[in-house]
């Protein structure tokens, strides 16, 4: 393991608020804190700057850092390679702010093994209804996008025992109240995991058996986009 010191894992599912919650933080406070750039294969695209949307690399750069142990978390999404370079951590870290990774459960399953003392928050929904309507609010996805959103909110509520903090975005004001009073002032916030984990045990038990999941995933099947 390795030791650095203010590493803030902030992981949610789809339809949480996660980068919403993320861009208020580094905003309100761009002198205390500074936000993980990834490095990614994919090619760049209009309106997209080096080094501050990501670090674009070849794909043999990609695997060299891989290959040498260089990279704190990656995967293959769709082809292209992303990741967190250990070198962008020590880099931030040289400037004294406080480290922030945006990352999925499965990155920080992969992290975590490295970075011995990073503080995990998950972001939790006030119930999986409510997420889903955020998910249709967006307006953006299909209903075969979304209902894969969900199936992955699943995955990720299964990890919720990887994770030492908790905040529920019951509204954006009270989720970002107890983000900034844990990251920027050191302030547990009001959940505790063992109430998390109970949430995420009684999500886990409406996945399973709520009429109005079985009734999207009918409509999945049956092929209806909207």
């Amino acid at each position: 393991m390795t030791q650095f010191r203010n590493v803030y894992v902030v992981v949610a599912p789809s339809g949480t608020g996660k980068t919403t919650l993320n861009n208020r933080l580094l905003s309100d406070y761009p002198e205390h804190i500074e936000m993980s750039v990834s490095c990614t294969t994919r090619k760049i695209r209009p309106g997209e700057t080096e080094g501050v949307n990501y670090h674009f690399v070849t794909k043999e750069r990609f695997e060299n850092l891989v290959s040498s142990h260089e990279m704190l978390e990656w995967a293959n999404v769709h082809g292209n390679l992303y990741g967190t370079a250990i070198q962008e951590i020590n880099r931030i870290s040289l400037t004294g702010k406080k480290i922030l990774l945006e990352i999925d459960y499965q990155g920080w399953k992969q992290a975590k093994k490295i970075i011995s003392d990073a503080v995990a928050v998950f972001i939790l929904p006030p119930s999986l209804e409510e997420m889903w309507r955020r998910l249709e609010s967006r307006g953006t996805d299909s209903l075969q996008v979304r209902w894969k959103r969900l199936q992955s909110a699943k995955k990720e509520f299964e990890s919720s025992n990887d994770y030492e903090f908790f905040i529920v975005n019951e509204t954006i004001e009270s989720a970002y109240n107890a983000l900034s009073d844990l990251i920027i002032h050191g302030k547990s916030p009001p959940l505790s995991k063992d109430a998390a984990l109970e949430m995420t045990r009684k999500f886990l038990f409406e996945f399973e058996n709520a009429a109005w999941i079985k009734d999207i995933e009918k409509q999945v099947l049956e092929g209806k986009h909207e």
